[in-house]
């Protein structure tokens, strides 16, 4: 009976340090949950539990993988094996037990693994493994991986240390699924920002546009009435300089309405293909004019970029407009660099532009950032920090709408005292760098003025009056219309021949392209110049920005300069 209580007594202890063993065992478990379940980044989820695990166990070496169709890729490892494993290791699910675990789903038990056929070593010789288990990470019947532990000693794996193993495997199976739906909903509620923030810069851009074309016209009868009666030999000098005056008051306003139209994507382009590097060079100059001498200029341009096609006065626009901003955030003096690179984009993160490669332009400062609020405002039109009559707000409006008109997108970065980046991603293109002549085109001698009649279509009465002035001033007959209907019916009753057309390209009820096409059925020849207070892609491609297009406000010479060019050419 005695030997019966001894047996009894060593028994209960055992089963008591078997509780203690698997208590532990629980405890750590369950820390290792906690803390991995806090985690939302995967990656960082795969690193922290392999860490845990090697130092809450023991283990010698502890690896994730997880499985991307036929192949493992090595996402997390810890132990004396790290540093033997290269950036990007790759494994096929037909090799090792890592591979069988991966295809069938089961865990492997080898406590030794030299009785294990399935057992290959990943490092060669340098192996000290003797013991392995290789567990699947399942989430709803999908294997996401693996998580292979291995040990120096013989049977060092027990029931307990296996049970443990696979409620760590469940429960990390579960983190990193929590991890992959919070980055697709985090991805979901930034392309939502995004298209909500393009869609509003839309609204804000096509109510811009409208704006700027009523005031070109405005501007254009300021500055046509200004000019008419500057040429007036009769003026007294007074007069002259207060007339002078209006005009350039027109003008300064003119170049305002031309950045409206740039953020609504309405002005006019060139669009050339050209080596972004180049053209950096050549603004060096005047990048130094616009910088402080407290302010340092940097280049880290990247070699050999594919070229963009843009229009090299927008390139332009864009740097000078970055750079002033980027002078007006360091008052103490900084560094101002301007960075160049290409980057393949797998998610876009703007809903309306393609995946893949861009070429890419930042600019960055160490002045003094901008908060939230700034960022989430800072490219809408007359939005500035500035005080009242330091600035527009209109410069960094002109960078996107210049970004957006070329097809890319841009993006900022910037907190409170660690400056600002905003980086421009373009698309490449294919197209050879043009060749440009000076003049390829054969023109003959203009007809002289007095022997030119134009019909001038505009509905505007105020500009049709002053385009009709600034014409005859020069000696030419001018036949002015309304509207469609009255051009046609103009063209039917005048005896003579009609020379040039000079039509708005938006007219009630019709465009000007229209209006041009029932014209030359009774004038075959009919030359044409089209005129407007914005330009819109989706103009008729007869409009030729290069050839035939003047916008408003013009001035009176760039009105006679079009007009000679256009009558100069050959038919």
């Amino acid at each position: 009976r005695l030997k019966t209580l001894e047996e009894t007594n060593l028994e209960l202890r055992r089963i008591e340090q078997e509780l203690t063993r698997r208590t532990a065992y629980l405890a750590l478990i369950h820390e290792i949950n906690r803390q991995i379940t806090t985690l939302q980044e995967p990656q960082q989820v795969l690193d922290l539990a392999v860490e845990l695990v090697r130092q809450k166990f023991g283990y010698h070496h502890v690896a994730l993988f997880l499985r991307e169709g036929d192949t493992l890729y090595l996402r997390a490892v810890a132990g004396v094996y790290r540093s033997l494993f290269p950036e990007g290791h790759t494994q096929k699910t037909t090799e090792g037990i890592n591979g069988w675990v991966a295809t069938h789903g089961e865990k492997i038990l080898a406590n030794d693994v030299s009785r294990e056929p399935r057992f290959i070593s990943l490092i060669g010789d340098h192996s000290t493994t003797r013991a392995e288990l290789c567990l699947p990470l399942k989430m709803s019947g999908k294997i996401l991986g693996v998580l292979d532990i291995q040990s120096t000693q013989l049977n060092a794996f027990h029931d307990h240390d296996v049970v443990a193993m696979e409620i760590l495997a469940d429960q990390l199976a579960i983190a990193l699924e929590n991890a992959r739906l919070y980055k697709i909903a985090r991805q979901q509620r930034q392309v939502e920002e995004q298209l909500q923030q393009a869609q509003k810069m839309e609204v804000v851009g096509r109510l811009t546009g409208g704006i700027a074309h009523d005031f070109n016209n405005i501007l254009a009868v300021i500055l046509g009435h200004s000019e008419c009666l500057l040429v007036r030999p009769d003026l007294d000098g007074t007069v002259r300089d207060e007339i002078a005056g209006i005009k350039e008051a027109a003008e300064r306003a003119a170049r305002l309405v031309r950045q409206l139209l740039v953020f609504s994507r309405q002005q006019p382009v060139h669009p050339q293909v050209i080596d972004l590097n180049q053209t950096l060079h050549k603004l060096t100059g005047l990048l130094r004019r616009v910088m402080r001498e407290d302010i340092h200029l940097q280049f880290n341009l990247t070699p050999n970029l594919p070229p963009v096609k843009m229009d090299p006065v927008q390139v332009e626009q864009v740097i000078m407009n970055l750079a002033v901003n980027a002078a007006d955030a360091m008052p103490q003096g900084g560094m101002f660099t301007l960075e160049t690179g290409q980057i393949e984009l797998e998610q876009p993160p703007w809903p309306d532009v393609p995946a893949g490669r861009y070429v890419t332009l930042s600019a960055v400062d160490t002045g003094i950032g901008m908060d939230e609020h700034t960022l989430a405002h800072c490219f809408e039109p007359f939005f500035t920090t500035k005080t009242d009559g330091q600035g527009t707000g209109l410069g960094l409006s002109t960078v996107y709408g210049i970004v957006r008109q070329n097809g890319g997108f841009i993006q900022v970065y910037s907190r409170p005292g660690e400056g600002t980046t905003f980086t421009i991603f373009l698309p490449p293109t294919g197209e050879k760098a043009e060749i440009s002549t000076l003049s390829g085109t054969e023109e003959s001698n203009p007809p002289q003025p007095g022997k030119i009649t134009i019909l001038l279509i505009e509905d505007e009465a105020n500009v049709r009056k002053i385009v009709s002035r600034m014409l005859a001033l020069e000696g030419y007959e001018v036949l002015t219309a309304r509207t469609a209907e009255e051009a046609s019916q103009i063209c039917r009753q005048h005896p003579g021949p009609i020379h040039l057309l000079i039509s708005d390209v938006v007219l009630p009820e019709t465009r000007g392209p229209e209006v041009v096409r029932e014209l030359r059925k009774i004038y075959p020849a009919l030359k044409v110049l089209y005129i407007s207070g914005y330009f819109d892609e989706a103009f008729d491609e007869d409009v030729n920005l290069k050839t035939n297009f003047l916008q408003k406000p013009f001035t009176h010479r760039d009105l006679l300069q079009k007009i000679s060019h256009i009558l100069s050419a050959q038919s």
